[in-house]
């Protein structure tokens, strides 16, 4: 829990012992720009698209993580601004498999790095693959943020 508190203290959380706040800065790497409508439609398209072509892809597990990579920056800036229920809405019934696929990828990638490691190697590991990328994102930030809009979605306070 120390290396998730200094991962988003140093992304702009707390750092005084109290819990910091993930969903804001999870959600505010990807909101830079505004869209128009076409330019949603768009995008929406092209990820359905990318979608489709990943779960009727016989590619080996490798190339498999490699197209869902591509998709997760491509579904954040689609859905990193909309409200409750928008993505299910939006992208219809492959909100489950692709919420299942980028789970499964992302304990796939923090069993890579913590296997035959000491925890502390595990864990600076894991810590450095989850960092945003000073380029513009990096694998494991996509993935985190993906996996914030997908837990955002399932939140319905009238369930509750």
């Amino acid at each position: 829990m120390n290396i998730v508190r200094r991962l988003l203290s140093s992304s702009g959380g707390s750092t005084d012992g109290t819990e910091p706040e993930v969903e804001p800065v999870l959600a505010s790497q990807n909101c830079s720009t505004i869209k128009t409508p076409e330019q949603e439609l768009l995008g929406l398209n092209h990820l359905k698209k990318l979608h489709v072509d990943y779960v009727s892809s016989t590619a080996p597990s490798q190339d498999k993580e490699e197209k869902l990579y591509a998709m997760l920056p491509l579904f954040c800036n689609v859905f990193s601004a909309v409200g409750p229920n928008v993505i299910t809405e939006r992208f219809g019934e492959e909100v489950h498999p692709f919420a299942v696929a980028t789970s499964r990828l992302l304990v796939t990638e923090v069993r890579r790095r913590a296997s035959n490691q000491s925890t502390e190697a595990a864990a600076a590991a894991i810590a450095s693959f989850m960092e945003v990328d000073l380029s513009g994102g990096g694998n494991g930030w996509n993935l985190l943020s993906s996996l914030s809009l997908l837990v955002g979605e399932g939140d319905n306070p009238a369930e509750v």
